[in-house]
C-alpha cells in the first residue's frame, strides 16, 4: 500500500486567529526560516515511505502524504496500473473543540478509493460522530463530479465526518487517518501520466487543503519479431522460426504473466523436440501442445530491459503448394498474480491492465507475423523487351562440364548449380545457361533432380526452354556427365500454379524436372504459369 507524503497545513486555532505562514516553518519565538527540500526515506525498501512538505506550524500542523504501495517492483513515486497507494492525512489539533470537522479527498481523475485503514489519536481526543474505528468504516463515497456517471469518476469522491472533535488536554492532539486506492485500468491512465489527490479540511470556523505529491503511472510495453530460414522451401523441408521478446523503448517497468504463442497452421508441423529457450529470462514454462498445434511460453516476470529468444522447427507438407503466413503473439499484464477482480468496491476498473483483443483500454499485446513461401523460381523475363539487369551478386557453379540435351527441341547447354538463399533461388543471371536448383536431387542421383533455363532472355529473345511445351511422352533428355549419357525419357508435361511444389517432391528412381515460365501477364510483369516436364531414367550409357 501507498501513504500520502505528509502535507501540513496551519493548525486551526492558528487559522481561525489567521496566524499562520505559507511555505514556511515557525520556530517557537515565531520566527520563520525556509521549509527544507522534499524528502523520502525507506526504511526497508517501500514501508514507510515519509515526506515532509508544505505548510508547518508549531500550533497546529496537518500532514498528507504517499507512505507506501503494495507493489515492490515500483519505485520513489512511480505507480503501475491495478497498484495499490495508502494515503495518510495527519492533523494535530490545539486544546478545546472543533466543530463540524470534515476531511474531504477528492482523488485525481483515475485513481479510486479503496477502504480506510485506520483512523487513529495520540493524544486526547474525541468526536461526536462516534468511535473513530466507526468513523473510519462509514465514509461517504460518490462519484465525482458529483452526479457523474462516467465509469471513471466513480469512487473518487470519499469524506469523513468527525462531528464536534474536542481536545480535552493540555497538548496538542495528532489526528492520522489512513487509507488506501486503487490505480485504475482506465484509458487516461497511460504511462507518464501524474496522478495528484487534493485532501480538504473543513470546520464551522473555516477549512484549508492539502495535495500530496503526485504520482506517475509507469506501463511496460513488449514487442516480438518473428524470422523463419529458409522463407522459400521444398516439401517436408525442416524450416527454423526464431521468436525474439522484448521490451521496447517505450516501456517503463516489468511486464508480468507473459504468454507468447504461436498457433501452427495445417501446412505447418512441429518437428517433435525442437523447442528451445536460447536466451533471456528463464521460462516459467515451455511446451507444445499438440491437440491446438500451439507453441506456449510463459514468464511470471519479464524484467524491465530483459529479452529472450525462442526457437522451434517445423515442416511445411502441402499438398497443393502454399504460401504460408504464421503468426506469434506476446500477452501480458501490469501487475504479478491475477488481479482481474475489481480490488475496489466502488469502481470496476480497479483492476489490474492485461490483453483484450479490440479493447481500447487492454492493450498489452503484440504479435508479428512470417510468411513461409512455397513457390517455384521465376525463370523468365518479359518477351520482346530488354530487361537491364542489376549488378550480379550470385555466382552459379559450373558442374564439372555437365551439359543438358534435348534433341526434340534441339538444345544443349551447360548446366550450373544455383545456390538457394532463405528467399529461393535468384536465377536473374542465368542467361541461356541450365540451372539445376541446389537441395533437389544431385543431377544423376536418385531422387527428383529440378532444372530450369529461361523461356524468354533478359535482352527479350527467346530462351531455351522457349519450345519446352512441346515435349510429349517418350522425348528424351539427355545429361551429359562423368563421361556418360543418362538418357530419360517423358512421362509428364503440365501447367501448374507458381505456388505447386508438388512438382519438387521426393522421388524413389532417378527423375529429372525441367521447369520454365508460361503465360507473361503485361500488367503485373510476371508470369501466370510454370511449365513443368518430368522424365525419369531408362539407361546410362557410355559417351560415343
Amino acid at each position: 500500500a501507498v501513504i500520502l507524503p505528509p502535507i501540513t497545513v496551519p493548525g486551526l486555532s492558528d487559522l481561525a486567529a489567521g496566524n499562520w505562514t505559507t511555505g514556511e516553518n515557525a520556530n517557537e519565538d515565531n520566527s520563520t526560516q525556509t521549509d527544507p527540500a522534499l524528502t523520502h526515506n525507506y526504511p526497508d525498501g517501500r514501508t514507510n515511505l515519509t515526506f515532509d512538505v508544505g505548510l508547518r506550524k508549531v500550533n497546529g500542523v496537518a500532514t498528507k502524504g504517499v507512505s507506501s504501495t503494495n507493489q515492490a517492483f515500483t519505485e520513489g513515486y512511480d505507480v503501475a496500473v491495478g497498484e495499490i497507494l495508502t494515503y495518510q492525512v495527519t492533523l494535530r489539533l490545539s486544546p478545546g473543540t472543533v466543530n463540524n470537522l470534515k476531511l474531504t479527498d477528492v482523488l485525481a481523475r483515475g485513481l479510486a478509493f479503496q477502504q480506510c485503514e485506520s483512523i487513529t489519536a495520540e493524544g486526547s481526543l474525541t468526536a461526536s460522530a462516534g468511535t473513530l474505528d466507526s468513523i473510519c468504516q462509514n465514509p461517504t463515497v460518490s462519484a465525482y463530479p458529483a452526479g457523474s456517471t462516467d465509469p471513471v469518476d466513480q469512487g473518487r469522491q470519499v469524506v469523513w465526518n468527525f462531528g464536534s472533535v474536542t481536545n480535552s488536554g493540555t497538548d496538542d492532539a495528532t489526528l492520522t487517518i489512513t487509507y488506501t486506492v486503487v490505480v485504475l485500468d482506465s484509458a487516461g491512465n497511460t504511462s507518464g501520466v501524474d496522478l495528484d489527490n487534493k485532501a480538504v479540511w473543513s470546520w464551522d470556523a473555516g477549512s484549508d487543503e492539502a495535495s500530496a505529491p503526485p504520482v506517475t503511472v509507469v506501463e511496460p510495453a513488449l514487442d516480438i519479431a518473428k524470422s523463419a530460414k529458409p522463407t522459400t522451401v521444398l516439401p517436408g523441408e525442416k524450416i527454423t522460426f526464431t521468436l525474439d521478446i522484448f521490451h521496447t523503448a517505450a516501456s517503463r517497468t516489468d511486464a508480468f504473466d507473459v504468454v507468447v504463442k504461436d498457433a501452427l497452421p495445417t501446412q505447418l508441423h512441429y518437428v517433435a523436440g525442437s523447442l528451445t529457450a536460447v536466451s533471456g529470462p528463464t521460462p516459467t514454462s515451455i511446451a507444445y501442445d499438440p491437440a491446438t498445434a500451439t507453441i506456449r511460453v510463459t514468464w511470471d516476470t519479464f524484467p524491465l530491459g530483459s529479452s529472450a529468444r525462442i526457437t522451434f522447427q517445423a515442416s511445411l507438407e502441402t499438398t497443393g503448394g502454399d504460401q504460408v503466413a504464421n503468426s506469434a503473439s506476446v500477452a501480458w499484464s501490469s501487475l504479478p498474480g491475477d488481479v482481474s477482480t475489481p480490488q475496489s468496491s466502488y469502481n470496476d476498473a480497479s483492476t489490474e491492465r492485461t490483453y483484450d483483443p479490440g479493447s481500447a483500454v487492454d492493450v498489452y499485446g503484440a504479435h508479428d507475423t512470417v510468411t513461409v513461401q512455397a513457390e517455384l523460381p521465376q525463370t523468365g523475363f518479359a518477351p520482346g523487351r530488354v530487361t537491364v539487369l542489376p549488378e550480379q551478386r550470385v555466382s552459379y557453379d559450373a558442374l564439372s562440364g555437365m551439359t543438358l540435351e534435348i534433341p526434340a527441341l534441339g538444345v544443349r547447354m551447360p548446366v550450373v548449380g544455383v545456390p538457394r538463399a532463405d528467399a529461393g533461388w535468384d536465377l536473374t543471371w542465368l542467361w541461356d545457361k541450365a540451372g539445376w536448383l541446389e537441395g533437389t536431387a544431385f543431377p544423376t542421383w536418385t531422387g527428383n533432380t529440378a532444372i530450369t533455363a529461361h523461356v524468354y532472355l533478359p535482352n527479350g529473345e527467346p530462351g531455351p526452354f522457349l519450345g519446352l511445351g512441346k515435349l510429349r511422352w517418350g522425348d528424351q533428355v539427355v545429361i551429359h556427365a562423368f563421361g556418360k549419357r543418362y538418357v530419360y525419357e517423358v512421362r509428364a508435361v503440365k501447367r501448374v500454379k507458381p505456388t505447386d511444389l508438388r512438382v519438387l517432391g521426393h522421388k524413389d528412381h532417378d527423375w529429372v524436372t525441367l521447369i520454365t515460365c508460361q503465360g507473361y501477364n503485361e500488367r503485373a510483369g510476371t508470369y501466370r504459369w510454370r511449365l513443368v516436364v518430368q522424365a525419369v531414367l531408362v539407361r546410362i550409357e557410355p559417351e560415343p
